[in-house]
């Protein structure tokens, strides 16, 4: 055998021994210099919401501390409500951050009010619903290809649920009465339930008294009510009274008369629009 390659040769140890202690010491110093990026969830955002659900946006920061960039490759969330699942997800997706910079996303998030009261009970009562949300980040290791820094993140919060409004007719008020028509004024009174203020929008009606098809026609401008509160809208309002005939006028000249009164319009909320009709029936004060 050759002496030059044998590893039992004293002369070869001289020459490998400062060699491996060179390698080790270099990983030990890239180890010591490669730190664990950071992360947090900077901001959370509401970004809709409706009769069944509500959507969400959690925003993630990544700091990256390190000489060299970094690449995130994925991430798996988990929300819960009261220490019960309602909804978890998992996503494959690619983040470039630079050295010593700093990289950001959203996670959307859609929350379904029946998956809540499925597996809580007594919350279908509740305006607000406290949450978790929870996950991880998978970073690329520079170090360790195919294992990843797993860098957890958590928030808590409420989500807030939408509740119907309740609206009824409270009087009718004649402000002007000739035989051509008349003006009127229709107390209506709204009851906010929610846990947030909103406003009407793109109030469209059609009002019936007792057996006539009174008028239908929109309003413009906003009633806006507070949270948990209660408020009283009087809605004016021209009838026109020729085609009607006496019959038809005699329904604004008594104590009291049966109504239907049909609405369509759009709550806004501070976070989105909801389009709801409501149809209101009953007897109603004549002032």
């Amino acid at each position: 055998m050759n002496s030059k390659l044998d590893a039992r040769n004293p002369k070869l140890k001289i020459y490998i021994w400062p060699l491996l202690i060179f390698l080790l010491s270099g990983c030990a110093t890239l180890q010591e210099v490669i730190k664990t990026p950071e992360a947090s969830l900077t901001t959370t955002k509401i970004t809709g919401i409706d009769l069944e659900s509500v959507s969400m946006a959690f925003d993630v920061k990544i700091t990256n501390p390190n000489p060299i960039g970094i690449s995130l490759s994925g991430f798996d969330y988990l929300l819960t409500a009261k220490d019960k699942k309602i909804v978890e997800g998992s996503k494959q997706d690619r983040l470039e951050i630079k050295k010593a910079g700093e990289g950001n996303f959203s996670i959307p998030v859609l929350i379904r009010y029946a998956d809540i009261y499925k597996v809580i009970q007594g919350l279908k009562d509740a305006n607000k619903v406290p949450f978790k949300f929870e996950g991880n980040l998978y970073i690329e290791n520079p170090l360790a290809r195919g294992n990843p820094f797993k860098i957890p993140f958590s928030k808590s919060g409420e989500l807030p649920v939408f509740k119907i409004p309740s609206l009824s007719l409270s009087h009718l008020k004649v402000e002007k009465l000739s035989l051509m028509g008349a003006d009127i004024l229709l107390g209506l009174k709204i009851k906010n339930p929610n846990s947030f203020d909103f406003s009407f929008d793109d109030f469209a009606y059609h009002l019936n008294l007792g057996s006539f098809d009174i008028v239908e026609g929109s309003l413009a401008g906003k009633k806006t009510v507070k949270e948990g509160k209660e408020g009283l809208w009087e809605l004016p309002v021209h009838i026109d009274l020729l085609g009607l005939g006496l019959a038809g006028q005699s329904v604004l000249t008594g104590e009291k008369v049966d109504y239907e009164f049909k609405i369509k319009t759009r709550i806004a909320t501070p976070w989105a629009g909801i389009d709801l009709p409501f149809d209101l029936k009953g007897e109603i004060d004549v002032r």
